[in-house]
């Protein structure tokens, strides 16, 4: 299957926030709008990049499904460009999240 769907299903959705509320939020405004400058000019590796990043955000915040819709665009994206880099990117902010979870066995 060529979505990231069973693991992101795996993170908590109750992990607190560690964020600071207004730099999270500024950062996901930035990263929305690098996704879209990237969608309008039809640069699909800006597009991987922003979608990981979303990802990687609102998995930090325990919104595993939100999350999991980033990851599996970005995989999607990843895969119909031929993007092996970006495979390996989500691979790896994966493997850092489940490391930070403590759940090292997911991570490797």
């Amino acid at each position: 299957n060529a979505t990231a769907t069973p693991i992101a299903e795996t993170a908590p959705t109750t992990r607190p926030a560690k964020l600071v509320p207004a730099l999270r939020d500024e950062a996901r405004e930035h990263f929305e709008r690098h996704l879209a400058i990237s969608s309008q000019t039809g640069n699909r590796k800006g597009e991987v990049w922003a979608l990981g990043k979303l990802g990687v955000l609102h998995f930090r915040l325990g919104r595993a499904r939100l999350a999991n819709e980033y990851y599996d665009r970005h995989l999607t994206i990843a895969r119909e460009i031929g993007d092996q880099a970006g495979e390996a990117l989500l691979a790896g902010d994966l493997g850092i999240e489940f490391m930070n979870l403590g759940d090292y066995a997911k991570a490797v």
